[in-house]
């Protein structure tokens, strides 16, 4: 497994690299952006797993996904969006082959008379409302059974087209359309996962493994960079960290800024996947814990570490509060479930508060290492007063937004406004103000998340999302108390982790927008797929 990671994150380090040198030299993206797409379409048709690997690595590290992109008359194409097309081309090309294989003997005329007589069936039990309403009932029962989630995904689906044919209908701008809808286009990797899932048993198994590792390179990489990036930016390392500076924004891979004591706050809205990685390094420290393996043990507790000091250097407040209320979550659940074992739930307890004091100290020790010239400060005062302190640009922009945003839903409360609604706002950010200095900013793209998705859905379609959410969340308790009453005590944790996750980031979308982000998306997707195929296992 060492060796894998070791691969894999040497990989990882050689597509950001890639991608810096990129930035300068536009051939050279271009190259690398087709030559990327070229070999992962090669992957995918060879075996449908290593295509989703990539597609996913990409997911965890590339923020908005243009680490690569390819430019033409002025719009630009990135790579998520290739590898996306990639992976859905494949795996439909192997469902088509696939079905064709089982229709050796397929006559055209034969296939149409059939679908005649059912059509004529379908018009006949219409005509008998009760009988037609028995069969649809069936229908939904045996979809129910199959997949007890297909049928939420099919209803949100049914307003994510709603949500376009309103917006074109109320007339709103079709490239804002489009742009706005975009992001929501990822909910398509759902069928080739469940593809790979539904095959087969072993082959579900040798996925989530090797998805286990890319996960965790991701993870070392962005604590990796993230630690470089206060280290360059604390030690005044120009002209690099200015070329970096550039890179990480222009790209949209994250943010980077000062603050009044020098440190340098580094957020990429990858760090998403940071949080998500602590509720599952989490777990796996409580299961070493119980089969007592020091090793192991050894290194969940720095994984734990490193991803607190991400955490806190992020300066995320969103972060924060998800955070929270996924820790309170995840011991909720684990107090129910692993009670007997209390002294190890205090010993977790215990070694979550060291790694969270060693965590203010390795980032103090990363700030002040004295080579080559240290002239930033940073103590815990600093995160108490981030925590505290809502009128800096980013927190008054999203609160002058709220009301504002809040109006607009009230027109149309029920059926929301479709993709590409707008708002006018006053805002406070820097980039805004040199563009504007009266600070009007009309968007069609909001921090709010839930109200995002009200706006453009309705709260019928909101209300289609949260179902969603909860029948996933249902769906992971039965896992748990499955596993726990066959002994399987990995798997279990597992679950609490990945819940905890989804709360996480259910918390986190009140404030900054990520279910209706390919970032919350995928997750969800994975989530789902992963409790569904370990309820089977």
């Amino acid at each position: 497994m060492l060796k894998q990671l070791r691969l894999y994150f040497l990989l990882i380090f050689l597509v950001e690299a890639f991608s810096f040198a990129g930035f300068y030299y536009p051939q050279l993206r271009e190259v690398a952006f087709f030559t990327i797409l070229a070999v992962t379409l090669l992957l995918t048709v060879h075996k449908l797993e290593y295509g989703l690997l990539i597609l996913l690595a990409e997911l965890f590290i590339g923020s908005k996904g243009y680490l690569f992109f390819y430019e033409y008359e002025g719009t630009q194409f990135s790579l998520r969006i290739g590898l996306f097309l990639v992976v859905m081309s494949a795996w439909l090309g192997k469902v088509l082959l696939k079905w064709a294989s089982t229709k050796s003997g397929f006559d055209i005329n034969e296939e149409v008379d059939k679908y005649i007589l059912k059509s004529k069936k379908v018009f006949e039990d219409f005509g008998d409302f009760k009988n037609f309403s028995d069969n649809v009932k069936k229908k939904f029962e045996g979809i129910r059974q199959k997949n007890n989630l297909n049928i939420f995904y099919l209803v949100l689906f049914i307003f994510l087209g709603w949500g376009v044919i309103n917006g074109y209908l109320r007339h709103n701008n079709l490239s804002d359309i489009f742009f706005d809808f975009n992001g929501w286009i990822y909910f398509g990797i759902l069928f080739p996962v469940l593809y790979v899932f539904q095959n087969s048993e072993n082959r579900s198994e040798q996925f989530l493994r090797d998805l286990f590792i890319v996960f965790s390179a991701a993870i070392v990489w962005l604590v990796a960079k993230t630690l470089f990036l206060v280290y360059g930016f604390s030690h005044n390392l120009l002209p690099v960290v200015y070329e970096v500076y550039r890179w990480v924004r222009v790209t949209g891979v994250g943010e980077i800024t000062g603050t009044e004591s020098g440190f340098t706050r580094v957020f990429f809205q990858s760090h998403i996947y940071v949080l998500i990685g602590f509720f599952i390094f989490l777990s796996l420290l409580m299961f070493y814990k119980l089969e007592r393996k020091k090793k192991e043990l050894l290194y969940c507790s720095i994984a734990l570490l490193l991803c607190v000091s991400t955490i806190l250097i992020s300066f995320s407040r969103s972060f924060w509060v998800g955070l929270f209320i996924g820790l309170l979550f995840y011991y909720f659940i684990l107090i129910i479930f692993f009670y007997k074992e209390w002294r190890a739930i205090l010993w977790q307890i215990g070694t979550l508060i060291t790694a969270g004091v060693l965590s203010v100290g390795l980032i103090y020790g990363v700030i002040k290492f004295p080579y080559p010239n240290p002239n930033a400060n940073f103590s815990a005062s600093l995160i108490s007063e981030r925590a505290s302190t809502l009128g800096d640009a980013a927190g008054s922009s999203r609160w002058n937004l709220l009301p504002v945003l809040l109006s607009e839903i009230k027109k149309a409360p029920l059926q929301g406004e479709g993709f590409g609604a707008t708002v006018t706002y006053v805002t406070e950010d820097p980039r805004v103000l040199e563009q504007n200095p009266s600070g009007e900013y009309t968007t069609y793209a909001f921090e709010w998340g839930w109200l995002d998705i009200w706006l453009k859905l309705g709260l019928l379609g909101l209300v289609a999302y949260l179902v969603l959410l909860g029948v996933i969340a249902v769906n992971g308790i039965k896992n748990i108390k499955y596993k726990i009453f066959n002994i399987k005590y990995l798997d279990a944790l597992f679950s609490i982790a990945l819940l905890s996750g989804l709360v996480m980031i259910i918390v986190t979308s009140i404030f900054s927008p990520y279910l209706n982000h390919p970032l919350g998306i995928g997750y969800v997707v994975l989530v789902s797929a992963i409790l569904i195929n370990k309820r089977r296992v």
